[in-house]
């Protein structure tokens, strides 16, 4: 008997079912890719507002070494355009075509912010909004993606879209602040300190929110005790808290004193996004489908 048939017989054996599909072997990919556009999709917003045209060029980069992962993680990528052909009934579909609408629209209007055009034509406006309506269902479809599965209850909340929204916004800070070490490592402006600030303030609100909620759950409680104290806690731990929140905060806030210089910001950056990675391969591998047959107590 193969490893892959006992984990099977294991997990059905097991009152509480790890979800695997997701998470593990080939499918860590599949959780790269999506940190990778949803970080992408935030530096595009954020450079548009900082008027950065280096993050702006890291957000499309992002979004499109994303749809590469994507579409390597796939067992036959030229099949994909199947995938896309239910864009009424199935948020993949609906993920895909925002990566379709985003790329060449953001593409074109970036070639007319470094010069080959203007960008107050009526071109390089169209173009921005339609980058913009492809940067939302980015956005959207990260969260909705996985909040659909009412078979894992840490993923069926309310909560999440709205959590992966704060973590694309603090990953497309966190290369906005990598960006910064590359034009303006000594500025005083902090716009891009305080975006990563305030999206960080968000994550972490809306995951006590989830914790709180989720105390009344006995599968989502389960899924928060292997982040605690089971599997998980070590990359939770050292990854999300240490790596993803500790270490940038600290040099964020100390920016505000004094300069950090470059060194400073691409440790901060660079760090923000290992812990984001960390978070969300953390939260793929928690889930827990629903038992089922209820535990009994004896």
């Amino acid at each position: 008997m193969n490893r892959s048939t006992l984990i099977l017989y294991s997990d059905l054996e097991a009152v509480y079912r790890p979800e695997r599909v997701w998470a593990e072997g080939r499918a860590v990919a599949l959780v790269l890719a999506h940190f990778l556009s949803g970080a992408g999709a935030g530096a595009w917003l954020l450079g548009l507002l900082l008027d950065l045209r280096l993050v702006l060029a890291f957000g499309l980069a992002a979004v499109i070494l994303g749809g590469i992962v994507h579409l390597a993680f796939l067992g036959h990528p030229e099949r994909a355009w199947k995938m896309m052909m239910r864009p009424q009934s199935s948020w993949i579909s609906r993920g895909l075509w925002s990566m379709v609408v985003f790329i060449p629209t953001a593409a074109l209007y970036l070639a007319g912010a470094y010069g080959a055009w203007s960008t107050s034509s009526a071109f390089s406006i169209v173009m921005l909004v339609l980058s913009l309506l492809g940067m939302a269902g980015i956005f959207l479809y990260k969260g909705f993606v996985y909040a659909v599965s009412r078979a894992v209850p840490l993923w069926h909340s309310p909560l999440l879209p709205v959590t992966y929204i704060a973590i694309g916004l603090r990953g497309g800070a966190a290369l906005a602040l990598i960006g910064l070490a590359f034009v303006a490592p000594d500025t005083e402006s902090h716009a891009g300190q305080t975006w990563w600030l305030a999206a960080t303030a968000a994550m972490i609100f809306l995951f006590v929110l989830e914790l709180a909620m989720g105390r009344s759950e006995s599968t989502i409680s389960r899924s928060l005790a292997t982040l605690r104290q089971g599997s998980l806690a070590w990359i939770f731990f050292v990854g999300v808290v240490l790596l993803g929140i500790i270490i940038p905060a600290g040099l964020v806030i100390a920016s505000y004193a004094a300069s950090i210089g470059v060194a400073g910001l691409i440790v901060a950056g660079i760090a923000s996004l290992v812990g984001d990675f960390a978070y969300k391969y953390c939260m793929n591998t928690a889930g827990t489908y629903v038992p089922l047959l209820q535990a009994r107590a004896y």
